[in-house]
């Protein structure tokens, strides 16, 4: 499990040993997961803002919780290079796009 190839919060390879565990047999709804979230509160990683202190050099606003959207290009593009038609967005999560 890892990669020798990570970020700081991330691990290197290295060999793990995993406990008993389910999967379910079918995926978990838009309408489970948002039933999960008001139960429970959750606050997924993506929603949470970065620790500057983890991410020296970084742009402030490369730290504030948000996700990649999709950005028609307006001509062809270098399929390659996916950042030619994603965006990062402050704030865009599941219940905002």
């Amino acid at each position: 499990m890892g990669s020798d190839r990570h970020y700081r919060e991330e691990r290197a390879a290295h060999q793990v040993t995993l406990g008993p565990f389910e999967i379910e047999k079918t995926e978990v709804t838009n309408a489970e997961f948002a039933k999960f979230v008001a139960e429970t509160n959750y606050v997924t990683t993506a929603e949470q803002d970065l620790d500057p202190q983890d991410y020296p050099g970084v742009p402030a606003y490369l730290l504030k919780a948000g996700s990649m959207v999709f950005a028609q290009p307006p001509d062809p593009v270098d399929t390659n290079d996916f950042r030619k038609w994603w965006r990062y967005v402050a704030g865009a999560n599941w219940q905002h796009p």
